[in-house]
């Protein structure tokens, strides 16, 4: 896995998907949220209990990425 974070993309959340995003940076390429556990989508994350997130929901758990000059993203 990989991250880069110069400019930050103006997307409020992060997750890891299924698949890489491809060279032509199709983001529905990379399919579904890491969910290994088939949690599902039918109830909203709890920030305040991580484990009823998807595996793949790192800002359901952890918040936005904040940019170099404090934006959150």
């Amino acid at each position: 896995m990989s991250l880069k974070k110069p400019g930050l993309t103006k997307c409020p959340e992060y997750h890891v998907h299924v698949n890489p995003v491809p060279a032509d940076g199709n983001c529905t390429a990379t399919g579904a949220h890491l969910d290994p556990y088939n949690r599902g989508v039918v109830t909203a994350c709890d920030a305040t209990k991580p484990e009823s997130c998807q595996v793949g929901d790192l800002s359901g758990k952890y918040g936005n990425i904040t940019g170099p000059s404090g934006e959150k993203r």
